[in-house]
């Protein structure tokens, strides 16, 4: 009867029976590569667990050489990392370069890249290497929710940007899905749509490491938790045979000693506990071996990967079955090809979001040169790293939409930092010369920066020290038309210790008081160069504390002009870059107790070069000199101390003139929890002070020590033999030249 009324119109009637036949055999949510023979879907579920996570590469190089089809995939944390690259069309062997090519050091490092800061937050690093940056917004004190995520965003907003523009993960060469927690509900979110770089980062997202992700009213964070293994979404896709890989396959460590190892202990246990109960949905379950790795053996890519090959291959028996022939395997290739998207799109518009006020109209006259021509990525990319050198954002990543309007749009998502501004750096330093309580220096430092205070650009810069020293200074910077001249007066009081010596015998310690004002104008060439120059007033009064009084009249008002030039071509911090740190003074004393004209000028340079992929040379020369005059005690030059010829006490060399070289090589040793890299250093030290250039006293010095980039900043232990009258045991962290 139906049939008869649609008889009229026959292609209505063909459209009714297509319907009818796709509804009987429609398949699952996900759309699964579709060929010629019916076979079973076979899904494959990659567990997360850190470095680990890189033994998937040797599975699915075994899996391919094999040719075994993977129709789903799910992955959690370093398992959808590697899932995801699998899911976009690259090769096992293209993914392991991939992994190799990434600096892992920087994807986990608390704070944004050395090259990328701006030169205000690159003397920020100098000054403060601990790596907590806190926040006083709102008054009270806060942390950031976790390292910086710059580095992974921009890592994956490269990975997925072909794909910026799909509805749904079944559109990838294979379909995909990616498992993260909801911190909010207390539960396993699938993520099936959407942005694929921010679906990744989400399932990355390692609680108390790296930042949440705030996705649609949700706040996730790494799946592990929860779901370390998903098994189950492969199956809920639609596979009909599931492949998981186990990175937790034996037990916890035993060896459970000390509150940070049960609670870390505790955290695995939790995944563990789910990864088991998952693994046994699985009808194949591989687990790597792991024996002498850890989550965090980052590289060792190459060892990770050949693991993961040899676990697949012991479960040849089980997979082989599902092996395809060769012209079958070549029409699953051709499919998957089909999906591949390598075209860079040419964007004709540009989109800011996560940021307001003036900032999106700096970051839009930053990149606006993009529009109307292909891509170059890595051109984007330097851009967004100097732009996140300003010090307002916790990272900045890039992504791709076509508009309503069908306009091709690029867009910049800015993630700005929650806890402030202003913003509170930490320093301490330590100076033990020859392991005596005699010789200590300590003092906590602290940095408040607030932005914008007097305008775009500015900033009120306050430094407080306290300890066996004093410091208070706070200083406006003010950048004004052009915006690369700047003005910057500032105020200071401080007070240091010092010592006089005659040979090795110490006769006096005092204090010395100062106090004054000063007005630089300056000159920002590039983030890596300044200038300045400027005029400053004071005051000074030296105090006794033991011994006869200092010689000459030397309280009173001192009034110099200055100009000093700063050089920072180094593309990370002390250890671990390879560039040039350059500054040069002079000083122009107009006048001042015992000075009736003193003109003095000083250079220092350090200089690093990585040798290999983990030693480094590190080598340091600096000058004084004050041009043929009598420079008076308070405004001497001094050496002594660590790595300033060690075999002296701290400042107990002391003259008008100086000259100071010394280079060390580093040899890396190993890796500690809280220390980072560990280097043992062996440096050759020469130099001294004296009043005639003509007649310098030059010493040399042998230091041997361990030295290490912690979080409170490089640490120094060792010793130093020499022309001193005793080897000296020297400690110091905080700063090293």
């Amino acid at each position: 009867m139906i049939f008869e009324r649609f008889s009229k119109y026959p292609l209505i009637l063909l459209f009714i029976l297509i319907a009818i036949i796709v509804g009987f055999t429609g398949r699952s949510p996900a759309y699964a590569i579709e060929e010629e023979t019916d076979r079973p879907k076979i899904g494959l579920a990659l567990g997360g667990g850190g470095a680990l996570g890189l033994a998937h590469i040797g599975v699915l190089k075994w899996l391919e050489e094999n040719r075994i089809p993977v129709d789903y995939l799910a992955g959690t944390s370093m398992g959808g990392l590697v899932g995801g690259c699998y899911a976009m069309g690259m090769s096992p062997d293209h993914i392991e370069e991939f992994m190799l090519q990434i600096h892992w050091d920087r994807v986990f490092a608390p704070v944004p890249p050395y090259d990328s800061l701006d030169f205000r937050r690159k003397e920020d690093r100098i000054d403060y290497p601990f790596g907590t940056e806190l926040g006083l917004k709102d008054g009270s004190i806060n942390l950031p929710n976790g390292l910086s995520v710059h580095e992974i965003g921009l890592l994956l907003s490269r990975l997925t940007f072909p794909y910026a523009t799909i509805d749904s993960f079944d559109e990838l060469p294979i379909p995909y899905r990616c498992v993260a927690a909801d911190i909010k509900r207390s539960e396993a979110v699938t993520i099936s749509d959407g942005s694929l770089a921010e679906a990744m980062r989400a399932t990355m997202a390692i609680p108390g490491v790296f930042t949440p992700v705030e996705w649609r009213d949700r706040l996730l964070v790494d799946g592990g938790i929860l779901n370390n293994l998903p098994a189950d979404v492969v199956q809920g896709m639609g596979a009909d045979f599931t492949i998981a890989v186990n990175l937790f396959g034996g037990d916890v460590a035993p060896k459970i000693k000390g509150l940070s190892k049960i609670l870390l202990n505790t955290i695995d246990t939790i995944t563990i506990d789910n990864t088991r109960r998952s693994a046994k949905l699985a009808n194949v379950e591989i687990t790597p071996n792991s024996e002498g790795l850890t989550p965090v053996s980052w590289e060792v890519v190459v060892e990770f990967v050949e693991r993961g090959y040899q676990a697949a291959a012991a479960e040849e028996d089980r997979l082989k079955a599902y092996a395809l022939d060769e012209t079958s395997w070549e029409n699953y290739l051709r499919q998957r090809r089909e999906k591949l998207r390598t075209k860079l799109p040419i964007p004709q518009a540009l989109e800011i979001t996560g940021t307001s006020g003036a900032n999106p109209d700096i970051i839009k006259e930053r990149l606006n040169k993009y529009l109307g021509k292909p891509l170059n990525l890595k051109k984007l990319e330097h851009d967004l790293n100097d732009l996140l050198g300003s010090g307002l954002y916790e990272g900045l990543r890039y992504g791709y939409k076509l508009a309503d309007n069908g306009v091709p749009t690029l867009i910049i998502i800015a993630i700005e930092k929650k806890y402030g501004p202003p913003f509170l750096n930490f320093g301490f330093l330590l100076n033990v010369d020859g392991m005596n309580a005699d010789h200590l220096d300590i003092n906590a430092l602290c940095r408040i920066t607030s932005f914008n205070p007097f305008g775009l650009g500015s900033e009120l810069r306050t430094d407080i020290g306290i300890g066996t020293e004093f410091e208070f200074s706070s200083e406006l910077y003010k950048p004004f038309f052009p915006k690369k001249w700047f003005i910057a007066p500032s105020l200071f009081v401080n007070q240091t210790n010092s010592s006089l010596y005659e040979g090795n015998l110490k006769t006096t310690d005092y204090q010395i008081l100062n106090a004054g004002a000063s007005f630089d104008l300056g000159y920002i060439f590039n983030k890596y160069s300044e200038a300045r120059w400027g005029y400053t007033l004071s005051y000074q009064e030296p105090r006794i504390k033991i011994g006869p009084e200092l010689p000459g009249d030397l309280e009173g008002e001192i009034r110099a002009t200055n100009f000093k030039w700063t050089y920072s071509s180094a593309d990370g911090g002390l250890l671990d870059s390879k560039g040039l740190y350059c500054q040069l003074k002079f000083t122009n004393y107009h006048s001042g107790p015992e000075i009736d004209s003193l003109n003095q000028g000083e250079i220092k340079i350090n200089w690093t070069q990585p040798v290999g992929r983990r030693d480094t040379i590190l080598s340091h020369f600096s000058a004084g000199t004050s041009l043929g005059d009598t420079a008076p005690v308070l405004q001497q030059f001094c050496l002594g101390g660590p790595l300033r010829l060690g075999t002296y006490y701290t400042d107990q060399l002391r003259g008008s003139n100086y000259l100071l070289a010394n280079i060390g090589y580093l040899k890396y040793l190993r890796r500690l929890p809280l220390a980072g890299k560990v280097y043992f250093g062996t440096w050759l030290e020469y130099g001294g002070v004296f009043e005639d250039w003509s007649e310098p006293e030059l010493k040399t010095n042998l230091t041997m020590g361990f030295l290490s980039p912690t979080v409170f900043g490089p640490v120094f232990l060792g010793a130093s033999y020499g022309e001193g009258d005793n080897p000296f045991f020297n400690i110091m962290i905080g700063k090293i030249f």
